[in-house]
């Protein structure tokens, strides 16, 4: 069981890296790879989930495909930017060298420890692992229902858009995996690392030094080890609940889009790989939370509204904009369904 996850977790961060770099350029960072790469393989995971779910066609169905675009993703993705794997990873090891990120790095662990030495379930495991074991069990999408195991008379309109527990589902039966252990022990680990990948990414739009974005890392565990004062707060849910769907949204895709607008907004025009790179975060978004679905567009919204006041810059408007059309028609299929 500890080879298996082991060699999930690598696995994930290997696969998700080799995607990102598709998007990848000259000055790309490991931390961009990854994190961009695994947000896109949720974004991709969304498109094929709906469509094997409108056709109800069977899990297995849809894990041979997901499995098999996402290993000819990551060859791509190889083939056309190997060159930059290594300079990537020396420039990660160089660089981590201060106090801070050795604080860091403690803190890390001990937060990943939480969930390898105790547990933490609460109603919503009823659903997202349930529905999960669910998929792989009856080797159905969503037509059972996960809390009475009877067949749905009508699509659950709260999930299916967003279908997360697929993912799950997908990850164990891809490693031999229970979804309850997929969730418990193996996410909080691969989701951890995701969200503070972004921290790290959004503190590099501010401070240029390594050390200070260090600090930044070291500063944002302790907050959050110490945010469970409410269950609301990003961090509580990125310890305790780091399996959840909006967890991953909250903590890892939006600030992610916000960095991509950060990096990227000033320029006139999106080439093709970025305008694709936030597609794939917007279709991320809505794949992972239902609630992802309207905040990823309101918040992209006011992004390129404010870029467009201060740059009178119609054609990014109008690429953010069209990155924003599946969130819309996913909220008329939400509203037709109900």
């Amino acid at each position: 069981m500890i080879l298996k996850l082991i060699v999930a977790c690598v696995a994930i961060l290997i696969v998700s890296c080799l995607v990102g770099l598709n998007f990848s350029k000259e000055n790309t960072t490991l931390g961009e790879a990854v994190a961009y790469g695994f947000a896109s393989i949720l974004g991709g995971m969304e498109v094929i989930a709906l469509i094997c779910i409108y056709f109800k066609t069977t899990f297995t169905m849809f894990w041979a495909v997901s499995l098999f675009l996402c290993l000819l993703s990551a060859l791509y993705g190889t083939l056309r930017n190997h060159p930059l794997i290594l300079p990537m990873v020396k420039k990660s090891i160089s660089s981590h060298r201060d106090i801070y990120f050795l604080g860091f790095l403690v803190l890390l662990f001990g937060q990943m420890m939480i969930w390898q030495i105790g547990y933490h379930s609460d109603e919503d495991d009823a659903f997202y692992v349930a529905a999960a074991t669910t998929a792989i069990d009856t080797n159905t999408m969503f037509e059972y229902d996960a809390y009475t195991g009877e067949a749905y008379e009508e699509l659950p309109a709260r999930y299916v858009l967003s279908p997360f527990p697929m993912f799950t589902a997908f990850v164990g039966k891809s490693f031999g995996l229970r979804p309850i252990v997929v969730a418990h022990t193996l996410f909080p680990v691969i989701v951890l690392l995701m969200a503070y990948i972004s921290v790290w990414l959004f503190a590099g739009v501010f401070f240029k030094k390594e050390e200070e974005r260090h600090m930044v890392l070291f500063l944002a565990s302790v907050l959050n080890i110490f945010s469970y004062y409410t269950a609301r707060y990003v961090g509580a849910r990125l310890i305790l609940r780091p399996w959840q769907g909006k967890t991953i949204l909250a903590s890892v895709i939006l600030p992610l889009v916000l960095y991509f607008m950060l990096t990227y907004g000033r320029q006139k025009v999106l080439k093709f790989q970025e305008w694709l790179l936030l597609f794939m975060l917007m279709l991320g978004a809505s794949f992972v939370s239902s609630m992802g679905i309207a905040l990823s567009a309101v918040m992209l919204g006011c992004l390129l509204l404010t870029y467009f006041i201060l740059n009178k810059n119609v054609v990014l408007l109008l690429q953010g904009v069209a990155c924003c059309l599946p969130a819309g028609a996913l909220s008329i299929i939400y509203v037709l369904i109900r």
